[in-house]
Parts: C-alpha cells; structure tokens; sequence
C-alpha cells in the first residue's frame, strides 16, 4: 500500500514505484479507497475515468490551388533548361528570368526527352498562357513557335492537374 502525505501543501509520495488498483490516501484524519474501473476496448485503447481526451478534429482546410504537373518533350544539349514561361505569376508573368525551370524526368534518355515540373500550386479557375523557351548560360533564350498554349485550371476533384506537351 502507498502512503501519500501532504507536508505544506505539496504532496510527497512513498518510495512505492507502483500503485496498486485499490490504493488507500492518508491525510491526517482521512482514508480513501479507490478502484477505479478500466476496460479495454481494442488494441491501446482504454475506457473508464482514465478515457485519454482526444480533441475533436479540426476538418481539413479546401485549398484555393490545384496542384498542376506540367510535362513536355523536349530535345535539348548538355547544357540547357527548358523553362515554362507565361501570364501567371507562378510561370514568371512572361518573364524567363522569373519563369520556373523544369527538370529532366528521371525517365530522360536519349530516346526519352521528358522534361517536367512536377505539382506547381496555382489557383483554382486561373486561366493562363504559357510556352516553353530553351535556356543555357551565356545565350539568348529560345522560344518554341506556334501560337500560345492555353490552360483552364477546373478542380475536378483530387486537386491535381496534369498538362502535357511537346517543343513545336
């Protein structure tokens, strides 16, 4: 049996590593008897007065974005970027010093050209422009031809869009 005693206020505690289901409380002039009830209900979890309290769950936030995964097959030399370069601000706002670079997917081979950016957050119901300009240091840009391409970000559920393309 532990003996808990009250010196000042502050409770102290007999050497007793471990209390018992029924453990008796002396203070002075008092003995309590406790037995508390406990059932397991499954594996780590317990039910009774000593029930852990979990908080409720907070539901999870709806993002404003759409994750958009942009993939394009591209013929560069050792050297060069493809950079993605458009009207939003995410692809730099037509700027290719402020336009995202893509990297070589980890399928990129000789026969196998893909270049990608993988999970770009931008808004949901964006509308934008974009083309694909080679880079290398020390040479001017190189757009692709052709007219803009265009894209619609609509969530259609999952929050994840992919967009594919080749050099033209």
């Amino acid at each position: 049996m532990a003996i808990l005693r009250c010196y000042r206020g502050l409770p102290a505690i007999n050497s007793s590593p471990v209390l018992n289901s029924t453990t008796a409380i002396n203070s002075t002039s008092a003995t309590v008897n406790l037995k508390p009830s406990l059932r397991l209900s499954g594996p780590g979890r317990v039910q009774g007065p000593y029930q852990q309290h979990r908080p409720a769950r907070k539901p999870v936030p709806v993002s404003d974005n759409i994750n958009v995964t942009l993939n394009a097959t591209v013929t560069t030399y050792y050297g060069q970027t493809v950079k993605i370069v458009g009207s939003c601000p995410e692809l730099g706002s037509w700027n290719v010093d402020n336009a995202p670079a893509m990297s070589a997917h980890s399928t990129y081979s000789d026969g196998n050209h893909l270049w990608q950016l993988a999970r770009k957050p931008i808004k949901v119901g964006t509308k934008f422009e974009y083309k694909l300009v080679k880079v290398a240091p020390g040479q001017d840009p190189e757009w692709e031809g052709g007219n803009n391409r265009e894209v619609d970000l609509k969530d259609q559920g999952g929050g994840e869009q992919a967009v594919q393309g080749s050099w033209r």
